[in-house]
């Protein structure tokens, strides 16, 4: 027994000392041992699977080799993992933790819950095929990067980092149910391509990845990103305490113009301080709808262009209007140019903050926009110029004033249609101000035709006007909103030029703005405009024109024959016909003048035919000339109205009573540049008793005063 026991003993020792060489030998070196599996592998925990007969522990690097098959049938451990071609890992529903590198050039599978869960420092996902896992963990302090295309189907976690290398690719949740998971403190990053099929669950941490670095999916749409090429409306970003997901929008066009895409940025995070950086890395268009949207109470989303150019094809709306959450939504333009072909909708609920910054550029191209402005929000100008450049009526709504004034703004849209009186009727505007609007250095417009409406009784402060058509037939049309009342002006600057401008209705006597400067000659007052000095000049004419327009050298009236007769008659005439037309021409900014006839050569003047004479100015007896322009036909010029004209009623000449009769008359009311055409003048003659017959001729002289 004694000698038996000592057996047992010297083995005993013999073992430890073993023990000690191997401890002291793995220490010394750091290395783990190469487990490879047997040609048909089995189960990982048994050690018949492994040559050896020893099953790999977590300080070992296991080897899966060709025509094996190795399956997990618990939790287990290991260093470093390698998939040999041919061979085959099945994870089955458990969890592999390998603290190295995960190499596969042969096939693994797993069941929905099987997971690899990777904790090296400075590890990688590697190998000459493609990995396919149910679910990835990534728990580091380190670094783990995906160096071979990868997929995950269900849910990816991430505590530390990983990086998605140049030119790999990693499909992240591709069964579109499932999430994506940064927790505190850990990043999403790379210069790779991450594809995501589903929303994630909870962010922590900071997604940053730059462009091209991720791509976004339903699942049948794929773009890159992050640059949403459709409408993301299932995509909930979600923000832990003080997290940030900052997400570059790579530089391409997204849809195409028969097929639009839409684009969604979306926050959702139950943490006021989460916040959602989008920023641009290139020029970038999108076709579709460009919508700032919230699935939480508490969204900060952010959208920075920088250097770069943003197209929209469609809608940009900025904010979600709630009223009930304190949302943060922020759009920054930097030095780089916006389009927007569709509306701009900045708007606010009640708790909401809500801020769009327009490009900085002063060009004309810097900011345009083709459709409709609202704003309820805030609206830094940066200093940059705003173009309106639609090609269907705009509408300026809402605020536009203080905080939300314009810098610059330039109108360049010529659509619409003129008034065909100095009001409203047919008139049809190119831009509509609903509101009060301020202009805090140049309001611009030097496209012909442009026609804006202000809204009656809001006023329009601007710095500086640089307000030019092109001719009298290309001039700018200002119209109030109504017929009665005025748009009110202020203008506290430079007027560069007031150049052929059709204006009515405004009043630009608001307190500390400047008379309205238009007395070059071009400039068109279409009445009710107070402030505005139109000069001196343009002038009042009279003539006799024929139906195309021309003047007639040698006019005259014929009257109608009569035979000599004891009794005193009378004869008829008409004054103005078709092809002698009374046309009297005003461009004065003097609205009031007169048309009148009198016989040429003075009250003294007969009728006269040889040596025989009789009056035009006496009694019935002895003649009398009645001139009654009542009945008369007043044709005034297209796109000008007869307001404030009277024709003249039915009166005789009397001599030194009535020497002059008036025809047609114009009050302060009327308009200026326009002709009126007079025809239908009705002239009656009563003849003496016995006139001796013969050609009687009278000369007389219409004139404009």
């Amino acid at each position: 027994m004694m000698k038996k026991e000592k057996s047992n003993l010297a083995k005993g020792l013999i073992f430890s000392i073993i023990f000690l060489g191997s401890f002291f030998l793995f220490d010394k070196n750091a290395k783990a041992a190469d487990i490879s599996s047997t040609a048909t592998g089995g189960a990982w925990a048994t050690g018949s699977s492994w040559t050896g007969g020893v099953a790999p522990i977590s300080t070992d690097n296991a080897i899966i080799v060709s025509g094996a098959t190795v399956t997990l049938g618990a939790a287990a451990n290991i260093t470093n993992v390698t998939i040999n071609s041919g061979g085959t890992l099945a994870l089955g529903a458990y969890n592999l933790t390998a603290s190295g590198d995960f190499q596969n050039d042969g096939a693994l599978t797993a069941a929905a819950a099987g997971i690899l869960t990777m904790t090296g420092s400075s590890s990688q996902i590697k190998g000459s095929v493609s990995t396919t896992f149910k679910n990835l963990t990534i728990n580091t302090s380190g670094k783990v990067t995906i160096n071979t295309d990868t997929s995950v189907n269900r849910d990816t976690k991430i505590t530390g980092n990983l990086e998605v290398a140049s030119g790999k690719i990693l499909n992240l949740n591709q069964n579109g149910a499932n999430s994506l998971t940064i927790y505190s403190n850990s990043t999403l990053s790379g210069t790779g391509t991450a594809t995501v099929y589903s929303a994630p669950q909870e962010l922590g941490g900071v997604m940053n990845l730059a462009s091209p670095s991720i791509t976004l999916t339903d699942g049948t749409s794929t773009i890159k990103v992050v640059t949403f090429t459709y409408d993301i409306t299932a995509w909930t970003w979600w923000g832990g305490s003080g997290s940030e997901m900052h997400m570059n929008i790579a530089g391409v066009t997204y849809g195409t113009d028969a097929n639009p895409t839409n684009v969604k940025l979306i926050g959702r995070n139950g943490n006021a301080t989460a916040t959602f950086h989008y920023d641009l890395g290139g020029n970038t268009t999108i076709k579709g709808n460009l919508t700032f949207v919230s699935a939480d109470s508490y969204p900060n989303i952010f959208l920075s262009t920088g250097s770069y150019n943003l197209a929209v094809g469609g809608n940009f709306t900025l904010g979600d209007n709630d009223g009930s959450n304190a949302k943060l939504y922020s759009f920054t333009g930097g030095s780089g140019t916006l389009d927007i072909n569709g509306n701009l909708t900045i708007q606010k609920g009640s708790a909401e903050t809500v801020t769009f910054t327009g490009p900085s550029g002063t060009g004309a191209s810097a900011f345009t926009l083709a459709g409709n402005y609202s704003n309820t929000g805030t609206f830094t100008n940066n200093s940059g110029t705003l173009t309106l450049d639609g090609s269907s009526q705009q509408v300026l709504s809402n605020t536009m004033t203080g905080t939300s004034a314009f810098y610059n703004l330039t109108i360049a849209n010529s659509s619409g249609a003129n008034a065909s009186d100095f009001e409203r009727t047919s008139f049809n505007p190119s831009v509509k101000f609903s509101a009060d609007a301020t202009v805090n250095n140049t309001f611009t417009i030097t496209t012909n035709h442009v026609r804006v409406e202000y809204n009656s009784g809001s006023t329009y402060t601007f710095k500086d006007i640089n307000w030019s058509g092109g001719s009298g037939t290309d001039m700018l049309y200002f119209r109030n909103s109504a017929t009665s009342g005025t748009w009110l002006l202020k203008v506290t600057g430079t007027q560069t030029a007031v150049h052929y401008v059709n204006v009515s209705r405004s009043d630009a006597s608001v307190s500390g703005g400047s008379v309205i400067t238009a007395t070059d000659g071009t400039n068109y007052d279409a009445n009710n405009n107070t402030n505005w000095n139109f000069g001196s000049g343009g002038s009042l004419s009279f003539d006799i024109v024929d139906s195309g327009g021309a003047s007639v050298s040698s006019p005259a009236v014929t009257f109608a024959g009569k035979s000599f007769s004891w009794l005193a008659q009378q004869s008829t005439g008409t004054l103005g016909t078709s092809s002698q037309k009374l046309r009297v021409s005003n461009s004065r900014n003097t609205k009031s003048w007169t048309l009148s006839i009198a016989a040429t050569s003075g009250s003294g003047a007969l009728w006269t035919s040889g040596g025989d004479t009789y009056d035009f100015n006496g009694s019935a007896a002895n003649g009398r000339l009645q001139v009654d322009a009542s009945g008369g036909t007043l044709t005034p010029q297209t796109n000008c109205p007869s307001t404030g004209l009277s024709k003249g009623s039915a009166t005789y000449f009397n001599q030194g009573v009535t020497d002059s009769i008036t025809i047609l008359s114009a009050t302060g009311s009327a308009y200026t540049n326009c002709y009126w055409d007079l025809t239908g003048i009705s002239l009656t003659q009563d003849i003496p008793a016995s006139q001796k017959g013969g050609n009687y001729s009278l000369n007389m002289t219409i004139t404009a005063s």
